[in-house]
């Protein structure tokens, strides 16, 4: 019975509804572009899901209820969202923790390791050698060099670490411990400069007692199938293992990580010690593919090619066009050596590699073809009347190799720039020297009239010139520089001596070295003075000197145009 009146009550509110909004159920609302029948619709869905009671007829009022609802569940989705990342980033964090346990622990596991085989090295090679005299002195040092300094330092670190690991927990810090011993990784330094992996082999074929020992030691598997070498170069790899692990471990800390901000500092530390060391390795690197030409090459030839000058850059296999063919070429190229050498297999086992020739690169070297589409590449020898033709096998190939042709050609050409540079600024700059050597009496064109005759010798840029001047043109040479120069001669009286009147008033008051220290330092100013270079004709032709005196050293001269020609050819270039 109850059900019944509520739907005959919610019928009526629905035909009031259609009885007040009947006559426009289907006009439409040019504004909105819909029907007023879906506004009356919708005001009976209020109707009967909120009932009579609760419809509101304002709709600023409907619209905030509307939103409020909005607002609700906007909200809750947000709460949902918020919770589904704080779990993600929770299932993250615990997934890092885990990462970093395992990183700590692989350095732990590791430096031990890498002890027990510095251990094995110190106790059954180095001391061995010691003890029983199987090398002199002097090659253990260069051999081991500080081998024994480098366990001692990573025995404390190690025990260091181990302590902090005891005791672990995902907040545990390890940054602290890592940046108290960042500093002292440079004692690998000089392991690094020392370093030579060739050394052993030579070793084994100098001293056969030495070499007796170690076949022992490989027999009784110390080495665990490999040899002297394979443990020697530990510590060259040591370092690199480090970083890496070092920036897993930065990589896998989140930063509100108690030990985030150590671990970054220690990592920036770290690899500025590294930064360093690498180029050591780079440079061993180089240098023994240069030790390895020469054992290979130049040993026979009694020709040494390793010099701390010189670097190798790579080797590539090219063909060599030589009379109209080709063949097939290993191409070794250092910075100012070019080695080329062939390889024939012998069976399937066994390759031959002979050297074919080589020469050393110059200033006087040139790069053709580099800019062509061709495969060709050029190298013309000037002065050796000999030249190389590449033909490379594509054109990455062609690219590589005049890249680097180019470089070495330039910095040859930088280098030889800057050295004649040097010394057309040393010529240039170099004073002129003048000395009085005597002074004789000269017959005068009046008869029984001598005068003072003053033998002089000029000295510029290593070329002499042999004069003689007198008190009469000493005194025009004066007159003439007060004549061009009055301006400076009333401001830089007191500080030029040209304008002193030495020779008008002193010259004659002299005895015979007073005479001779006032020309040589009248003379000398003279000719080293700006003011005679920039208008020398006058002058020049007082002494007796030649016009082109300035220019008239043959070195100088040379360099000027060579550097001139240089210059102009480098801004042609740039």
């Amino acid at each position: 019975m109850k059900q019944s009146q509520v739907n005959d009550k919610d019928n009526l509110c629905m035909l009031q509804s259609q009885d007040v909004y009947g006559k426009e159920d289907y006009r439409m609302t040019r504004q909105t572009g819909c029907t007023e029948y879906s506004k009356s619709q919708s005001l009976c869905f209020d109707q009967v899901v909120l009932g009579s009671s609760q419809l509101l007829n304002n709709p600023d009022q409907q619209m905030d209820k509307y939103q409020n609802i909005w607002k609700k569940k906007i909200i809750l989705i947000q709460s949902h969202y918020k919770g589904y990342l704080e779990r993600k980033k929770y299932k993250n964090m615990k997934k890092w923790a885990n990462y970093r346990k395992n990183v700590i622990l692989e350095l732990i596991m590791t430096e031990k390791d890498y002890l027990n085989d510095l251990k094995s090295i110190i106790n059954n090679v180095m001391i061995a050698a010691e003890q029983f005299k199987l090398l002199p002195e002097n090659e253990i040092q260069i051999t081991f060099s500080n081998l024994y300094q480098i366990y001692t330092f990573n025995n404390m670190f190690y025990g260091d670490i181990l302590k902090q690991y005891q005791n672990y927990h995902h907040n545990q810090s390890f940054g602290h411990v890592l940046q108290k011993f960042i500093p002292f990784f440079k004692i690998y330094f000089k392991y690094y400069s020392d370093y030579k992996d060739y050394q052993i082999q030579n070793l084994r074929q100098t001293y056969p007692a030495f070499n007796d020992h170690l076949i022992i030691l490989e027999k009784n598997n110390l080495f665990r199938g490999c040899d002297l070498n394979s443990f020697l170069i530990k510590p060259v790899q040591r370092l690199p293992k480090y970083a890496l692990l070092l920036k897993d471990l930065v990589k896998h800390t989140w930063k509100s990580h108690p030990d985030y901000n150590n671990l970054v500092k220690t990592l920036q530390s770290f690899n500025s010690v590294t930064g360093q060391i690498d180029k050591q390795i780079e440079n061993i690197l180089r240098n023994q593919a240069l030790f390895d030409l020469q054992k290979k090459f130049f040993d026979v030839l009694n020709e040494n090619i390793v010099e701390s000058t010189r670097n190798f850059i790579l080797n590539e296999s090219t063909y060599l066009l030589r009379q109209g063919q080709e063949e097939l070429v290993e191409l070794y190229l250092c910075s100012d050596l070019i080695v080329l050498s062939k390889k024939t297999q012998v069976n399937q086992e066994q390759i031959n590699e002979r050297l074919l020739e080589y020469c050393y690169l110059n200033e006087n070297t040139v790069l053709s073809d580099a800019e062509t589409k061709s495969l060709i590449i050029t190298l013309d020898l000037k002065d050796k009347d000999q030249n190389f033709i590449f033909l490379c096998q594509d054109l990455e190939q062609k690219q590589r190799l005049s890249q680097e042709f180019d470089k070495i050609l330039t910095i040859k050409y930088e280098k030889l720039q800057t050295q004649h540079f040097s010394i057309y600024n040393e010529l240039k700059n170099q004073p002129i020297r003048v000395f009085v050597t005597s002074i004789s009496r000269g017959q005068s064109r009046i008869p029984f009239k001598t005068y003072a005759k003053y033998n002089v010798q000029i000295i510029l840029n290593k070329q002499e010139y042999t004069i003689w001047t007198r008190h009469k043109i000493l005194l025009k040479i004066q007159k003439c520089l007060k004549k061009h120069y009055k301006k400076e001669y009333l401001n830089d009286k007191d500080n030029n001596i040209l304008f002193q009147d030495l020779i008008e008033k002193k010259l004659n008051k002299q005895n015979h070295d007073g005479r001779k220290v006032i020309v040589e330092t009248f003379l000398e100013t003279l000719l080293n003075s700006t003011y005679v270079k920039l208008a020398p004709y006058n002058y020049l032709q007082y002494l007796g000197l030649p016009q082109e005196f300035y220019q008239s050293d043959q070195n100088i001269s040379k360099f000027k145009t060579l550097f001139d020609s240089e210059s102009s050819k480098s801004s042609q270039d740039s």
